[in-house]
């Protein structure tokens, strides 16, 4: 069964929960009485880079990345006539 332990005394025995932790053990943080939180061991088989982007799918944190947009079609139009209208634009002001 895992330990119980509340937040403010977890912060203070943070390094002796990690090495409890590390040897096999889950300890579940309460606050206020509440269970909010468990640190448990890391499963071996979910370390990939694979594993850990699907539990972020799943929980929905991320989304899979939407395709390039469409670039548009080139335009036919006359050589330099951006810069012809940039001078007609200061020069009016």
């Amino acid at each position: 069964m895992p330990e119980t332990i509340g937040i403010r005394e977890a912060k203070a025995q943070l390094s002796q929960l990690v090495r409890r932790v590390q040897r096999g053990d889950s300890v579940t943080l309460t606050h206020r009485g509440h269970p909010v939180a468990r640190i448990v061991p890391l499963d071996e088989t979910d370390k990939s880079r694979e594993a850990r982007i699907e539990e972020l799918r799943r929980r929905g944190w991320i989304e899979d990345q939407v395709a390039p947009p469409v670039p548009l079609p080139s335009l036919d139009v006359e050589p330099d006539l951006a810069q012809r209208y940039l001078r007609q634009d200061r020069d009016s002001g």
